[in-house]
């Protein structure tokens, strides 16, 4: 249904380890409160070298593809609260998908449906229900599938215990529900994130702020699915980092790196050929509270 995406209940994340006695444990749970604001940059590249053959016809070639994902949204949380539905209104400044194919020297950009609209994301914490609609109500021109992916938003949430932890404390999300809360339906299959409390640690992560304590969430990534048609095998194997700011309680950063791997058939001229390919994948996520800093602008020269 065009206009509105309806996510069915999630079961609560697995409870990690309990930390050791003598460590303080601190709540990782993330905080959204009417007027809280932030601006978001996600980026996935993936860069595969696919292999292409037929031995029967004497077929057997390489070529290089290039996928970016690019996206550059600002949240305005209207109502929130600990235990109270949060709506959010969602403004996406860009949204782009591009491909290069083999031979091609650049990337061939095009703009998202998402790019420039306004979106309200609606989610019930305690049914943990969730919806979607292009801001304003009534029919929306926007296939539904983006409203879906949009209920995804705060995926990396679900990655963080719902039990106050300490440093040490190691967890794994196994279920099918949980990866696909995280992942994406297509990607949960089969799969596994192992996740650590690595530590609390002081960064600057951007040259015009103010160093903040950071919780940092080292991520292990397994997955393995099939998905489309005609069917595409895919493996992937990921791990990074994740960094929640403890003073606005929000996840500030999520990079992950590793490999991606792809088995599918194409038709080609009568011939089915075995496509196979492998490459590196990076998911970079960034969030600026409550906007990214601007560098301020040198003042103008007088002349003499």
């Amino acid at each position: 249904m065009l206009g509105l995406g309806v996510a069915r209940a999630q079961p609560a994340p697995p409870k990690p380890t309990p930390p050791a006695p003598e460590e303080a444990a601190l709540s990782l749970r993330p905080r959204y409160v009417a007027g809280f604001e932030r601006e978001v940059e996600a980026r996935l590249s993936i860069l595969t070298t696919l292999r292409y053959t037929l031995p029967s016809a004497g077929i057997d070639r390489t070529s290089e593809q290039e996928s970016v994902t690019s996206k550059h949204w600002t949240d305005h949380v209207r109502e929130g609260g600990k235990r109270a539905p949060i709506r959010v209104i969602r403004r996406y400044l860009s949204s782009w998908e591009g491909l290069r194919e083999g031979g091609e020297a650049r990337l061939q950009r095009s703009l998202s449906p998402l790019s420039g609209k306004r979106l309200e994301v609606w989610w019930d914490q305690r049914r943990k229900e969730r919806r979607c609609e292009e801001h304003g109500g009534g029919p929306s021109a926007i296939p539904s599938r983006y409203f879906e992916g949009e209920l995804l938003g705060e995926r990396w949430d679900a990655a963080l215990p719902r039990d106050p932890v300490a440093p040490g404390a190691r967890w794994k999300i196994e279920e099918r529900a949980d990866l696909a809360r995280l992942l994406g339906p297509a990607l949960a299959e089969k799969g596994r994130i192992e996740v650590t409390f690595a530590e609390v640690a002081e960064q600057r992560l951007h040259e015009l702020l103010e160093p903040t304590r950071y919780a940092r969430i080292e991520l292990r990534v397994e997955v393995r699915a099939e998905t489309g048609q005609p069917p595409v095998r895919v493996t992937s194997q990921l791990s990074g980092e994740l960094l929640f700011d403890l003073s606005v309680r929000q996840i500030a950063q999520v990079e992950l790196k590793g490999t991606a791997r792809l088995e599918t058939v194409r038709e080609e001229a009568g011939h089915q050929l075995m496509v196979k390919g492998a490459g590196p994948l990076r998911l970079r996520q960034r969030m600026w509270f409550p906007r990214k800093p601007k560098p301020k602008k040198k003042p103008k020269q007088k002349k003499d």
